[in-house]
């Protein structure tokens, strides 16, 4: 994986649909906002995100980080799959409660698992590829000249 994102203590890796966010701080609005930038970027590429959450060394996430959170979800839930490693319980909770309000928005709630290792989310999100519904990829442009 190649690190393609680092701010306010929180890491990002990806490799291909897979991103790997290793949450290393509280999770304000203003990281979710980046973070969703990110994922819809994968989204355009691949058709798909498979998210493995690192949680920990997470911290909390706020009311409205978690409305950001819910509707970014409301329009990509067909072509999400999420799953968690470590965090407290009150963190499994929050994820558990920002998917619950997707599925309450749109009507589909994107799978989530949560995973002792890292290794066994990666095993699972690659297993749930078949289930997920790819939106049309963005064509990328070339910037050879």
């Amino acid at each position: 994986m190649r690190e393609i994102a680092s701010f306010a203590g929180h890491r990002i890796w990806r490799e291909g649909p897979l991103i790997l966010f290793d949450q290393g701080s509280p999770f304000t609005l203003e990281h979710a906002e980046r973070a969703t930038e990110l994922y819809s970027q994968v989204i355009g590429e691949e058709g798909i995100v498979l998210i493995l959450l690192d949680f920990q060394r997470a911290g909390s996430i706020d009311p409205e980080t978690r409305k950001h959170l819910a509707h970014w979800g409301k329009t990509n839930s067909g072509c999400v799959c999420i799953a968690a490693v470590g965090g407290s319980f009150m963190v499994r909770t929050t994820l558990t409660l920002v998917v619950t309000a997707v599925k309450l928005l749109s009507g589909n709630q994107p799978e989530v698992g949560f995973f002792a290792t890292r290794e066994q989310a990666t095993d699972w999100l690659h297993s749930k590829v078949p289930h997920l519904i790819p939106v049309k990829r963005v064509k990328r442009r070339s910037t050879l000249s």
